[in-house]
């Protein structure tokens, strides 16, 4: 049996859900940082609205030019070369995740912990958001600076590690859960495994549950030194999702979280097992539409119902598909769409879906 296993699972289960209704997704582009390029709260607003979701802000003006911020700031800086604190505005990738907007930027200060807070309106399951890592961090793990090591030491097998940590709590300020996320990891005995991120991820935040009304953000590192940590605290943001409890406990929205793709049997039958996930609060049935496309053939669709899937539920369906034959290295393109049961019966093959090709 051949098994070919679909990479970047985290981003499908943003980009391929059926869009639920009451659905906010914060994108920073309607904020204009002006000529700077960005802002950092010098205007001591204390933080800043978008989608009504409310990000925290601190600014501190000691005089003489000097000053501090700490929180959210909010960016269209396009600079992924500068290693200097003075480029500390802009996203390793170089632009947000449309290529043209504006992406936030935070910074975890360990003087005040309370600064990079959001606050959502209303009790909400944060579906997640997009991460990266700011150029200023990015570089100075890659090569090191005044102040921080370069990961991996010298030898390029220190374990090093650099890990963001997302509490989400409830309207009475209660604890609800966290979820980590690795901006760097040189932890693996491989060392061709160690990475430091520097394009756009999704970060799961279904599993913090329905009912957040705030999210903390805390960054720590293996490289530590006497006043704390070295690495610079900063992390990018884009495109917060989240749904607010009171639609959410009304909805089904289904998504695709993992597809698998085996050549079984004597006919080399290509089968596809798809993990579709509930994210909605209402029990239901989905329809999955399997899309192939083999080299030299016409275009085929095979559908499967789902059957009921309780709220927040994962079920695996395998789908078995058509007969790929003796293997010639030929490419046979799979897209995978989830819809409602309901639906019509001719889907947009552009929406809620997720690709992955296997050679045979």
């Amino acid at each position: 049996m051949k098994k070919r296993h679909l990479m970047g699972i985290a981003c499908l289960v943003a980009a391929s859900h059926v869009t639920a209704a009451g659905l906010k997704t914060v994108t920073f582009d309607e904020l204009n940082p002006g000529e700077s390029g960005y802002w950092n709260g010098e205007d001591l607003a204390g933080g800043f609205w978008s989608v009504q979701a409310w990000f925290g802000n601190t600014y501190t003006d000691w005089g003489d030019g000097w000053y501090s911020w700490a929180g959210f700031a909010y960016s269209r800086v396009n600079d992924p070369e500068d290693p200097s604190f003075q480029n500390q505005y802009a996203v390793i990738s170089g632009t947000d995740i449309s290529g043209t907007g504006t992406y936030a930027v935070v910074y975890d200060d360990a003087w005040d912990p309370n600064a990079d807070t959001i606050t959502l309106p209303k009790p909400s399951q944060v579906r997640g958001f997009y991460i990266n890592n700011t150029t200023y961090a990015a570089l100075a793990m890659r090569d090191g600076n005044w102040f921080a090591k370069k990961f991996g030491g010298a030898s390029g097998n220190d374990p090093d590690w650099f890990k963001l940590e997302i509490a989400g709590r409830d309207a009475q300020g209660h604890l609800l859960g966290t979820v980590e996320h690795y901006l760097a990891d040189f932890r693996s005995a491989n060392s061709d495994d160690d990475y430091i991120q520097n394009e756009w991820e999704w970060v799961d935040l279904t599993p913090l549950g329905p009912r957040v009304k705030t999210l903390h953000f805390t960054l720590s590192s293996s490289d530590v030194g006497e006043w704390g940590m070295n690495t610079p605290a900063y992390f990018a943001m884009d495109h917060l999702a989240f749904v607010a409890r009171t639609d959410w406990r009304r909805q089904t929205d289904f998504a695709v979280q993992d597809v698998d793709l085996d050549v079984v049997g004597p006919r080399n039958r290509l089968a596809v097992d798809v993990t579709v996930r509930n994210l909605g609060g209402k029990a239901g049935e989905a329809a999955l539409y399997v899309v192939v496309q083999s080299p030299g053939r016409r275009q085929t669709i095979f559908k499967q119902k789902t059957g009921s899937l309780r709220p927040m539920g994962t079920r695996t369906f395998r789908i078995r598909c058509n007969a790929l034959g003796a293997p010639n290295g030929g490419t046979h393109g799979v897209t995978v769409h989830v819809v409602p049961r309901h639906a019509r019966e001719e889907i947009d093959l552009e929406n809620n879906m997720a690709t992955d090709a296997l050679k045979w």
